[in-house]
């Protein structure tokens, strides 16, 4: 399996199984499917991945765990709750963007898809967790003026962290 992202023909592949897997699901999408979409031969799948469940996996990684990663939460504790808010908000609103540049499908199969993706990903569950635990913690931090969190300062994050996910799904939901 090729390990480097340069390569036009792997990026195809995974943005082609991407949408598949958007619209089809795991079980829907057969590696036949992804060959023939994708427009390569089975060598070349090969040559770049392992297995259905190799790019699958690399899929969740790159469109659902990679754009939270690209978010770091180390200065949130530092800010006013305001702002940590709003910087949050701002980076929650390029969701759609990643989705509406890569596939024509909308919020809600996104939404599926990282469901289906923690169900069948026992990693890919502790890696989205522990992210969200942190940004949970530096969140606490920041309504506590930087400091330890009380119980309610805590509480207070968990419902603002909360309410900004349903305020996405309620978009997906409703504006689709």
């Amino acid at each position: 399996m090729e390990t480097g992202n340069s390569s036009p023909t792997r990026e195809r592949i995974l943005k082609t199984s991407f949408d598949l897997f958007l619209r089809h699901g795991y079980d829907g999408t057969s590696l036949s499917r992804i060959v023939g979409a994708s427009n390569v031969s089975k060598g070349a799948f090969y040559h770049h991945f392992a297995s259905k469940a190799d790019i699958y996996g690399e899929v969740v990684h790159r469109f659902f765990l990679g754009p939270l990663l690209q978010f770091d939460t180390t200065d949130l504790p530092s800010m006013s709750p305001r702002k940590a808010r709003s910087t949050l908000k701002a980076f929650y609103r390029t969701f759609p963007d990643l989705v509406t540049q890569t596939t024509d499908q909308d919020m809600t199969r996104y939404f599926s898809m990282m469901f289906e993706a923690i169900s069948r990903l026992p990693q890919f569950k502790k890696d989205i967790s522990r992210l969200y635990r942190q940004v949970h913690k530096d969140l606490s931090r920041a309504f506590a003026g930087g400091q330890k969190p009380t119980r309610k300062q805590k509480r207070l994050a968990r419902r603002f962290l909360a309410r900004l996910e349903g305020e996405i799904y309620l978009s997906a939901v409703m504006d689709n």
